[in-house]
């Protein structure tokens, strides 16, 4: 008995080595990927190092895995096929120069292409199309954000915010034209380090890792349109709010934009010639309004008559502050037809959804759900210019909508500070943390 149980062990501890040992080999032939010689910023995923994560979690928590692998199974027995990519030890995504910034490029080898054509066709949200290169195959999202080109051996793909006109470049790529191995570019750090995302560009550099129960970030950015107070503090937040945000900071230098929407136009920079260097927004807890209702019906005339009648029901408790300007803040406001200054209600045909009181002091404006003005304005010192928080556990309580209850049912809690570590660098720290502590973070969210 004793013999048998060495032996098992000896064959599990055999399996794990060799499965690291493999993994270290494909993380060195990683390190002679080749990216376009004109990339200007590049983001590393380094998929055998969250395989490797997962692995060495699997020996302390086999009945989960296994359970879980014994769910999958049977899900996909009844349904889907995986994609036939060869999956490298690194997926390297790009950014080139000449190109919007937003729009990033990856090439990634087919493994079948019988199944990968098969694939392409049966997905709804993609349509193919032609172009005057007769040896590779296109296909586009429906919204034109999503671009692919393959052949029989690679694909290579784009996404852009901007809808931007890759249909050059993109068999470029594919046939990996003026490529350069990683290790000879200016983003050769990145071929040493482990961590699971790694991004790096012209201002900001970050890193993602998927830990036993969260996900943790670190963003560097070297900026001069977010500049952080001299003196930290932030006003007094509920302790078991929903979520609260707070930004100690100058944006006087963020360019102005221009965002419409139904009737309405608001310019940034105008509002931001009247911010003045803090901001904050606590969502509590749920609380009622009242709405009219006109419904019709019928008297003993025949005749249609409108009747009204009131509706009470519960919504979400929120209240967002700013330092501001408030005379000419309300005054731009009311020029936009966004708030009327005499009911001190933000317009409903702007924001239908809940009712939107406004609260004024000479240096601060206040927009909420509430009847009253509940802000605390009493200052907390700290290091950190920004927080943000979301407790994942109240907000499935309080509110009960399908999206929660799918893979955010996994989730505990998400916090985000900022701190300035030079006068024109900051550094941004996230964590997500997970209901479940033992179980890596990444296969959790594969796993619902």
């Amino acid at each position: 008995m004793r013999k048998g149980l060495k032996i098992a062990v000896a064959i599990i501890l055999l399996f794990f080595f060799s499965l690291i040992g493999f993994l270290e080999y494909r993380a060195y032939s990683a390190n002679k990927a080749i990216i376009p010689g004109e990339t200007s910023s590049l983001i590393k995923i380094n998929a055998d190092q969250i395989i490797k994560s997962i692995a060495l979690n699997v020996p302390a928590n086999l009945r989960y895995y296994s359970k879980s692998s014994k769910k999958k199974k049977d899900s996909k027995s009844k349904s889907t096929f995986d994609l036939p990519i060869k999956l490298p030890a690194a997926i390297f995504l790009y950014s080139l120069q000449g190109h919007d910034p937003t729009t990033y490029f990856s090439r990634l080898a087919i493994s079948d292409y019988d199944a990968f054509v098969s694939f392409i066709s049966s997905y709804a949200g993609l349509q193919k199309f032609s172009t005057v290169i007769p040896e590779v195959q296109w296909a586009k999202s429906d919204d034109g954000k999503f671009t692919i080109c393959y052949n029989t051996q690679a694909v290579a793909f784009s996404y852009s915010t901007e809808k931007e006109d890759v249909e050059k470049v993109l068999p470029e790529i594919l046939s990996q034209a003026n490529f350069i191995p990683v290790r000879e570019s200016s983003f050769k750090e990145l071929t040493e380090k482990k961590d699971h995302i790694i991004f790096t560009g012209n201002e900001i550099t970050g890193v993602l890792n998927f830990r036993n129960g969260a996900i943790d970030a670190e963003i560097n950015w070297l900026t001069d349109k977010i500049i952080p107070a001299v003196k930290q503090a932030y006003h007094i937040m509920k302790q078991d709010a929903t979520a609260v945000f707070w930004l100690n900071a100058d944006l006087q230098n963020i360019p102005g934009k221009l965002f419409s929407f139904k009737d309405f136009t608001v310019h940034t920079d105008s509002l931001l010639k009247y911010y003045n260097g803090y901001m904050d927004f606590e969502w509590g807890d749920v609380t009622k309004q009242t709405d009219t209702i006109i419904t019709y019906e019928y008297n003993d005339d025949f005749e249609k008559v409108e009747t009204l009648s009131v509706q009470e029901k519960e919504i979400p408790s929120f209240q967002f502050s700013m330092k501001a300007d408030t005379k000419e803040l309300l005054n731009y406001l009311h020029k936009e037809n966004l708030l009327d200054t005499n009911t001190m209600l933000v317009n409903n045909k702007a924001f239908p959804l809940y009712t939107l009181h406004v609260f004024e002091t000479k240096q601060q404006l206040t927009i909420g759900t509430n009847l009253k003005n509940t802000a605390d304005n009493r200052k907390v010192p700290t290091d950190d210019f920004m927080h943000l928080s979301l407790n994942f556990k109240k907000l499935k309580a309080d509110y009960k909508l399908p999206f929660i209850s799918g893979w955010l049912s996994n989730l505990d809690d998400l916090e985000v500070t900022g701190k300035a570590t030079s006068q024109k660098s900051i550094l941004i720290k996230g964590k997500i943390r997970f209901v479940n502590k033992r179980i890596n973070s990444f296969y959790q969210l594969s796993d619902n």
